[in-house]
Formats: structure tokens, sequence, C-alpha cells
């Protein structure tokens, strides 16, 4: 609860060497790992949580998060699917999948996840991003402008959707525009757009 992850690790591992293999102990280990990015070794502790209980919701998911951190997104589509199949109502779930099959290149069956989780929640500022690279990724410039634009009014602090929507008026060719986005993300702590301001 204090995010002090790597103490929380320290004890919930001490917790398995003495004997306490559930899944409510292995999944907090692989959780911590995956949060610490050392992904590999949270894949390892999901994948026992699932030798225990192979219809276990949390340890598909959790998986899967461990793989898109990877950009293994074979694997990750594999398990937020599978993840699916036991709770059709995760909001999350849905998201997560998008990414996984946006990495693979399908951005159709991306698109129809996506959607089918702003549908449910239409105040998350994650879902408008990725659905903003799916719309760039096809080429519908004016569609991710609008997206990024809904983002920002639900998170304004955010610099990296600032920095996305001026590279992306840098695309549109409409550098006045791009300027003032690049210098609201340096305002709010993106340093990149310093550079990118430069090269107009």
């Amino acid at each position: 609860d204090e995010r002090n992850y790597e103490k929380a690790l320290e004890y919930f591992l001490k917790a398995e060497s003495l004997g306490k293999n559930t899944v409510a102990v292995l999944s907090k280990v692989g959780n911590c790992y995956d949060i610490l990015g050392n992904h590999p070794k949270a894949v390892d502790y999901h994948s026992k949580c699932l030798a225990l209980d192979a219809a276990d919701y949390g340890s598909y998911y959790n998986r899967g998060l461990a793989y898109l951190s990877m950009e293994a997104n074979e694997e990750a589509k594999n398990d937020f699917e599978k993840a699916l199949t036991l709770d059709d109502e995760d909001v999350d779930a849905y998201y997560n999948l998008s990414k996984a099959y946006f990495g693979l290149g399908n951005l159709e069956k991306s698109m129809e996840l996506i959607e089918q989780s702003m549908a449910m929640d239409t105040r998350n500022a994650s879902y408008y991003d990725l659905r903003a690279a799916i719309f760039e990724s096809q080429g519908k410039l004016d569609r991710a402008i609008e997206d990024y634009t809904v983002s920002i009014s639900l998170y304004p602090d955010d610099c990296e959707i600032h920095l996305a929507l001026g590279k992306l008026f840098v695309k549109s060719q409409n550098p006045i525009r791009a300027k003032v986005y690049f210098q609201n993300a340096l305002d709010k702590g993106c340093e990149e757009a310093e550079d990118l301001m430069g090269n107009l």
C-alpha cells in the first residue's frame, strides 16, 4: 500500500519460502516483479499461479500485462482472451487485448475491442489514446486529433498527450498548432518537446 515494492517483494518471497505457495501469495510476488520491471520473473510467478488454479482470472490477466510489457503480443493476446472467457465484463481486459492486437498489427480487431471498452467507460483517457493511435496508423489524422483532444480534456496535465498532438499537427502540416502543443508538453515536463519545436 505504501508502494514500496522492493520491501513487499522481500516479505512475499519470505512467505513463499515458508511454504505459503498459494495463488494469493504467488500472484503478489508476480505483480511486484512486474512493477519493478522484471517482467520475465512476473510471467514465471503468474504461470505458477495457473499451475495451481487453471481457472484463475487474475493470473491470466496479470500474466497478460507482463507479456504486454515484454512486447510478447501473441502471448498477451492469448492470456487476455482466456481471461475474458472467465469474466467478460472487465473493461480493462478488452482494452489490454486491444493493445495486444494493435501490437500484432491487426488494426481492425484492435479498433473493435477498444470501442467495446469505450462503450463500457466513456471517461478513460487511455482508451481515447489507444483509439487515436489506431486512427493515426490508418492515416485518419483528423480522427486521431479528435480523440487526443478528448483525452486532454480528461487529463489536461498529461504531457505525453500534448506531445502526441503536436506530432500529429506536424504530420498534418500545421506547424503553428504543433508548436502550441509542443510548448504545452514542455511546460508539463516532456523535455523531448524542446527538440521537436526546434525542428519546426
